[in-house]
């Protein structure tokens, strides 16, 4: 597939640390079969990656791992770039994760990432409109492989690149899986709400672009920062019925607690009888290198808790972790690396210990 790039077998066992008597995630993650073959990436036609994707649902996996290496997306909101980086601050990291009784590995396949080199490239010195040209067709590219892993009954698990990945990663959902015919719900674990104007693609409307397509069909931020999101755009978020709950409500005016919130949360999301998208954006982490990190937020225990029960209580449709920016931090790597793979394995381990999956059992949205 075009703009679908593989990552080769002799790459992924480089990074993979191997010790005597000890398995690591490297070891025993699936890879496609084709990777193997010897064929450019660039040449792998969609019906083969689609039979390929097919062939890994009936052998057992469960979810498909995908890398977005951009930062298009928030320096189009006129944000800091640095979100490229996170695909490859995750994959050594997820790669050296022990496996054991407590997640089976082989239900996780490592897809590969969107080709985004050419668009980066393209970006390195253009003017906002020209980035937001690029952002739009960088959401055609992300569909377009989503579409494959839903259709093949995949959970796509999406890594990196900024918030405004999150349209092409709800159409690709709604085109591959039946289950999402009607659209699907949203919980977005944000300090913002993404919801700006329809100005042309970026990391800040994602959500009000899925919104005015159809796709989107409910919407709640979980920890929105009061003092980070403009009165037009709260206006417009209510005029939509789109809901929040507050960091402020949560941890300063204490009107519940965190556990409460995820509960409050899930019923409300849930009741839409929808498939349900989870996001994370790593903003919302205190301390976390990311695009717009900031001194207060949410801890990294709780964004764990956030994923795990958001994983095991609804019928979920992808995860999306979004805004890591390596680069920003001290030591950003691998503190950005670490947390995006505990938080994917504390995903993967809510929905196989709920057998919540809609891409399996419609059932579940029952």
């Amino acid at each position: 597939m075009e703009y679908l790039r593989l990552i080769e077998a002799e790459d992924w066992s480089a990074i993979t640390s191997v010790r005597q008597g000890e398995c690591k995630s490297g070891q025993c993650l699936r890879l496609l079969s084709g990777y193997s073959d010897g064929v450019n990436w660039k040449e792998w036609p969609l019906e083969t990656l689609c039979a390929e994707l097919n062939e890994a649902w009936r052998d057992g996996a469960r979810f498909a791992l995908l890398g977005v290496p951009e930062d298009i997306s928030p320096r189009a909101n006129l944000g800091r770039g640095g979100a490229q980086c996170a695909w490859s601050a995750f994959l050594p990291a997820w790669a050296n994760l022990q496996a054991n009784r407590f997640l089976d590995y082989s239900k996780i396949l490592l897809l590969g990432s969107v080709e985004c080199t050419d668009l980066q490239e393209r970006s390195a010195a253009a003017d906002v409109k020209t980035l937001r040209s690029l952002c739009a067709e960088l959401d055609q590219r992300v569909s377009a492989i989503v579409a494959a892993a839903a259709s093949a009954q995949l959970i796509p698990v999406v890594i990196g690149g900024g918030h405004g990945g999150s349209w092409g990663i709800i159409k690709g959902v709604v085109d591959g899986f039946a289950g999402a015919a009607r659209g699907l719900a949203v919980i977005n674990c944000d300090p913002h709400g993404d919801y700006r104007p329809l100005e042309g693609r970026h990391s800040g409307n994602a959500f009000s672009y899925a919104r005015q397509a159809g796709w989107l069909q409910r919407y709640h931020v979980l920890g929105l920062h009061e003092s980070y999101n403009s009165e037009n755009m709260l206006k417009q978020m209510a005029a939509d019925g789109v809901t929040w709950t507050s960091f402020e409500d949560i941890f300063v005016r204490s009107q519940m607690s965190w556990e409460e919130a995820l509960c409050a949360c899930a019923e409300q999301i849930n009741s839409a009888s929808l498939p349900v998208g989870i996001e994370c954006d790593m903003d919302s982490i205190a301390y976390m290198p990311s695009s717009a990190m900031l001194p207060y937020g949410i801890s990294l225990r709780e964004a764990a808790r956030y994923v795990f029960y958001m994983g095991s209580h609804l019928p979920v449709a992808y995860l999306h972790c979004a805004e890591a920016a390596p680069g920003l931090g001290t030591d950003g790597e691998r503190t950005a690396g670490r947390a995006l793979a505990w938080l994917v394995a504390c995903f993967c381990k809510a929905v196989m210990e709920a057998e919540l999956h809609p891409m399996a059992a419609e059932e579940a949205l029952k």
